[in-house]
């Protein structure tokens, strides 16, 4: 995390499963997955990444993510304002 006094960046790179570039555009949706089958390894809700777009954008800043694809990890940045 890096702060110049009236804004936060935090960037977080992974290794893990990737994202592919049809998803890309949908992983702010609410429940968006890209294994959307019953007995998928990698449980949870799909709605970690909505929930922390929208509370930064309620802080005034934005989210951004990428990914070269699966099994190539994933890059999120995120900046707001400082209060």
């Amino acid at each position: 995390m890096v702060s110049n006094y009236t804004h936060r960046h935090v960037h977080v790179r992974d290794t893990g499963i990737g994202i592919s570039k049809e998803l890309l555009p949908r992983i702010w949706d609410v429940f968006a997955q890209a294994n959307q089958s019953l007995d998928r390894s990698q449980g949870g809700l799909g709605i970690g990444l909505t929930v922390a777009r929208r509370l930064v954008e309620l802080h005034g800043g934005r989210v951004e993510a990428h990914s070269d694809g699966p099994g190539m990890g994933r890059n999120l940045w995120s900046s707001s304002r400082c209060f």
